[in-house]
């Protein structure tokens, strides 16, 4: 019988980085149409690592409520995975 992959959050997390790291020198353009055009996840993870930071940072300069700076910090990652096919041919 064959091996069964391992399941456990820290196997996927694992998998996820390892996964991630072969796009980390894609532009940013490359990672929105890879996610558009194909569901890439790890290509929008690696997008959400990228902005994360100064997505949350804009939410937290901006809003005082806590609750509504994790609501616009998850918003503003819903509307690029809806939109990325519209995002994906801009340039």
């Amino acid at each position: 019988g064959g091996m069964t992959p391992d399941t456990t959050p820290a196997a996927e997390l694992l998998r996820a980085t390892v996964g991630r790291v072969g796009l980390a020198s894609a532009a940013d353009g490359d990672l929105v149409r890879r996610f558009a055009d194909h569901r890439d996840d790890l290509a929008f993870a690696e997008l959400v690592h990228r902005f994360a930071p100064a997505v949350y940072a804009l939410c937290r300069r901006h809003l005082t409520d806590p609750h509504t700076i994790d609501d616009a910090f998850q918003a503003v990652f819903v509307l690029l995975a809806r939109k990325a096919g519209t995002l994906a041919h801009l340039d």
